[in-house]
């Protein structure tokens, strides 16, 4: 056994982490020595107990020492017989924790299909090459098979996997005989991915699983199909672990395909799951009706931790609003679509929105998105001015315009103040290769400005070694932007807190939903004792154009005539 490594969660005598530094025997007990200075007391290893200890051994030699609770997380999927909800906190290592469970399980998992977005195809070929010792084939198109002779492990993105299996909506026989007879030809679209391939996994891990919350939807039904292959050709169901860290408890209806896929048997049909299981207002699915009933079903097959319980270390996240003032021509292109955005209401019946409500609120933010590149480049010299040269900032915003401006700008601040250009994380850099340099580029010293696309950097980004960002385009849905801030908060950082500063314009949208939004969280805080927010994007934009109707217009005085 390695010296040094963590025996167990914690020592019965102090609770300190239980780091052993040396073991022997006196006659039939076993003494191990800790580095707290306590010694336990007990019988020899189990096989179970040096396996693990070899697999410690072997992944702290490569950078990845598990931390106790994901250890825990691990031995519970396996008790599971992996197949369960991984339903962790964003930056707790579900990841981490699904390579070290194919690590310890490859007889019983492989051949393993790994289902993530496009953008997380790299991480995951990363780390199950450390962790796994093995190299995964990585779908790049939809015309490409898995093959099985080279590879054990496949990693294919959600939405390429609805390509790979285009019979989701199937044209039937009488479909076509009933087109000929109209002089029209239907063709079924190749299946690239057979049922006699997908049948070949034993085991399918599901990144970001909430991304398949709609049972209708064609990703959802192309992962059924290869789900069910299994069963169709050789009567056994794949193992199948979804990942999410969205809370079940909050956003019962979005998790019936996942809890359908992990154990039909419980959960066979979504109108049945939703009587017996979720609260609905108003003919939309909310919570569960009874937490505790659930918990208690679910109790062996869904596991879930937050980082305050597991790694209270980590630092706390601190939301600060800077104003910033619209001015000239951004004032009347403003002022102009809310013009048009009133006069349009003006002809709704009472209580009534605009139907385009989106598209004129798209608008604002727009205008709004660009008028504020000169008080974020504000915001940015001063970081620069005033910080220590190895402190770093990440810029998140939302409109590729508003980025290609502001870029242009601190490109050529940069190079007054003999600082090194910013990066640019953006939707348009390739998933696999320059999204993963370009994180790593930011890590580099000298490299302190990076501007992100929020929607691209949002999920499956590191920024642990970052403690500031500026969101200075705000999004629809704040859930969006507390992913941006989960990117901070993770292993590994040493901050004692993390700075978000949100960039507001004073008397436009951003006022307004800033508005909305902080008194939602108020009202969390004081009724659910801070439990996590649920945000419904559609109501939330609704609410906010209500706002605006009545009063976004004041602040421009004569300009409003």
């Amino acid at each position: 056994m390695a010296r040094g490594t963590t025996l167990k969660t914690i020592c019965p005598s102090c609770g300190a982490d239980a780091h052993e530094k040396e073991r022997y025997r006196i006659g039939h007990d076993t003494f191990i020595d800790l580095k707290c200075g306590h010694t336990i007391i007990g019988d020899a290893m189990t096989p179970d107990e040096a396996e693990w200890q070899r697999y410690l051994t072997e992944w702290k030699g490569k950078g990845f020492e598990p931390f106790p609770f994901q250890i825990e997380g691990v031995k519970f999927l396996e008790e599971a017989d992996c197949n369960a909800l991984l339903l962790d906190e964003q930056g707790l290592g579900k990841m981490i924790q699904t390579c070290f469970l194919l690590a310890r399980n490859k007889d019983k998992l492989l051949p393993a299909l790994i289902v993530c977005k496009s953008g997380l195809r790299a991480q995951w070929f990363s780390h199950l090459v450390k962790l796994t010792n093995l190299i995964p084939q990585v779908i790049t198109s939809s015309k490409e098979v898995p093959h099985f002779d080279l590879f054990d492990i496949v990693i294919v993105s959600v939405d390429s996997l609805r390509l790979l299996r285009p019979d989701v909506k199937t044209i039937s026989d009488w479909d076509i005989a009933i087109a000929e007879t109209q002089g029209k030809e239907l063709k079924r679209k190749k299946v690239v991915w057979t049922d006699e391939i997908c049948s070949k996994f034993n085991f399918i891990a599901i990144d970001e699983s909430q991304k398949i919350k709609n049972p209708g939807s064609a990703r959802t039904q192309a992962l059924r199909l290869v789900a069910s292959a299994g069963m169709k050709v050789k009567g056994q169901k794949p193992r199948i672990i979804p990942m999410s860290g969205t809370n079940v408890e909050k956003h019962a209806g979005e998790f019936f395909p996942t809890l359908n896929l992990v154990r039909p048997e419980l959960f066979p049909e979504q109108r049945k799951f939703i009587m017996q299981h979720c609260e609905v207002f108003d003919g939309r699915v909310a919570g569960l009706k009874n937490p505790q009933n659930f918990k208690e079903l679910t109790k062996d097959f869904i596991i879930r931790r937050k980082r305050v319980d597991v790694m209270p270390q980590l630092p706390r996240i601190f939301r600060q609003f800077r104003l910033a003032e619209l001015e000239g021509g951004d004032i009347e292109a403003y002022v102009r679509v809310m013009k048009e955005f009133m006069k349009d209401a003006a002809d709704c019946s009472p209580g009534e929105l605009p139907s385009n409500l989106l598209g004129y609120l798209s608008k604002l933010r727009h205008i709004t998105g660009i008028a504020k590149v000169n008080a974020a480049l504000e915001f940015i010299e001063e970081f620069m001015l005033e910080t220590e040269v190895d402190r770093k900032l990440a810029v998140f915003l939302h409109h590729q315009q508003a980025g290609a401006i502001l870029l242009s700008k601190l490109t050529e601040l940069c190079k007054i103040g003999n600082y090194n250009p910013p990066l640019y994380y953006h939707a348009g850099l390739n998933a696999l290769t320059e999204r993963p340099a370009m994180e790593a580029r930011f890590k580099e010293p000298g490299n302190k400005i990076m501007l992100l696309s929020t929607q691209a950097a949002a999920e499956g980004l590191n920024l642990q070694f970052c403690s500031d960002c500026l969101l200075m385009e705000r999004q629809w849905n704040p859930g969006t932007e507390e992913q941006a801030e989960g990117r901070f908060p993770r292993p590994g950082s040493t901050a004692s807190k993390i700075n978000a500063h949100y960039l507001i314009a004073a008397g436009t949208i951003d006022d307004f939903l800033t508005e909305i939004v902080e008194r939602k969280r108020r009202n969390v805080a004081q009724t659910l004792d801070g439990e996590e927010m649920v945000w419904d994007e559609k109501n939330l934009m609704a609410e906010l154009g209500r706002a605006l109707l009545t009063k976004g217009i004041k602040k421009w005085g004569g300009l409003a005539a």
